[in-house]
């Protein structure tokens, strides 16, 4: 709308139905321009599905930690920027010592809390360069992968243990692992959900359910029968889309995983989180 158009409108128009009327124009070029500003590329929506899978009462600790795993772990392809990668974050590192190399954020680490840091993106992103046809050097970019995600395994393990009291050992090791595996797989999932427009380079989707089953039966294996009966009819209806499926699935775990995790261990994890403060809603 240029300058004489609007002193025009306003001779004829009131000011304030000018401007609703510019407000109401930019607000319909900025739907168009860029799409729904409510897809999963937000930190918050990802933050919604947690807390809704979990159960918990909104927490600032609690949000912390599915912070860690969901925009620093997994959205975090970049990294920071540490001195075993001579000052660079780990994407530059890999642009650095891999030449020709780069690639959207979700081909990094958006492969599973306990997943082969690998997926047919990278493979095709390798083989189309010039190093990708030598094994030493495709096998010290997938060490270099496998180095950067077990750092940052270690790093949320380490706070998952502080935050819901659990050991390092024994089944305290396995219940921090299926904690964060939760909150991973959900993260994934909520990237394969219809409100996003962009599905390049999401993790196979069976693997992410497969990784879903084996954390909801790390957490009491006898009481997951019911819902992992549940996840499977759901993620087996090829009648449907994936980013369908995936949608009924997060619906699914919004209302039987926090029963599901109230009860189990007969209780014992519910009452040791609520000693750590985190109560249920």
């Amino acid at each position: 709308m240029t300058l004489d158009l609007c002193n025009m409108l306003t001779r004829v128009i009131p000011q304030r139905f000018v401007n609703r009327l510019f407000l109401t124009a930019v607000c319909i070029l900025s739907f168009f321009s860029y799409g729904p500003l409510f897809a999963h590329s937000s930190f918050d929506l990802h933050k919604k599905d947690f807390y809704s899978v979990l159960g918990f009462c909104e927490d600032q600790q609690v949000s912390e930690w599915m912070r860690q795993i969901s925009s620093k772990m997994i959205d975090g392809y970049r990294g920071v920027e540490l001195p075993e990668y001579g000052g660079l974050n780990f994407y530059d590192y890999l642009k650095s010592e891999f030449p020709g190399f780069k690639c959207k954020h979700r081909l990094l680490f958006h492969w599973g809390y306990n997943s082969r840091p690998w997926n047919d993106g990278l493979q095709a992103k390798v083989n189309a360069l010039p190093w990708g046809k030598d094994p030493a050097e495709v096998k010290r970019f997938q060490n270099a992968l496998v180095k950067e995600q077990k750092r940052r395994n270690a790093e949320a393990n380490d706070m998952t243990e502080k935050l819901f009291g659990f050991a390092s050992g024994g089944k305290d090791a396995s219940y921090a692992n299926a904690m964060i595996s939760v909150v991973y797989d959900v993260h994934l999932l909520g990237d394969y959900t219809p409100d996003n427009k962009d599905f390049d380079g999401v993790q196979d989707f069976r693997s992410v359910v497969g990784d879903l089953i084996d954390s909801v039966r790390k957490l009491d294996y006898e009481k997951s029968k019911p819902l992992v009966k549940k996840i499977q009819s759901v993620a087996n209806d090829e009648a449907l889309s994936v980013h369908v499926r995936a949608e009924k699935l997060l619906k699914l775990l919004s209302s039987d995983f926090p029963p599901f995790l109230k009860s189990a261990q007969d209780g014992a994890l519910a009452a040791r989180f609520k000693k750590k403060g985190i109560s249920f809603r």
